[in-house]
């Protein structure tokens, strides 16, 4: 039944490792560019909700010119 299902001595923790020994020594290249770019993505939409932030307050003070400077945040 349920209660009777096999237990593995094999946690999850000890299979990472097992898989990154294995496997990952061939693979850290891509593995290092991968966590950059996430890093870099991570970083970059966070900076949203500043850039939207300065468009409201730039709006409200009626400084248009400041307007111009928003798609550079985004970029």
């Amino acid at each position: 039944m349920i209660f009777n299902r096999k237990k593995n001595n094999i946690n999850t923790f000890k299979l990472y490792i097992s898989l990154i020994l294995k496997w990952g020594r061939s693979q850290k290249k891509n593995f290092i560019i991968a966590n950059i770019l996430m890093i870099l993505v991570a970083a970059v939409t966070s900076l949203y909700p500043i850039a939207i932030d300065f468009a409201f307050n730039a709006i409200n003070n009626n400084n248009l010119k400041d307007l111009m400077y928003i798609p550079i945040f985004i970029i």
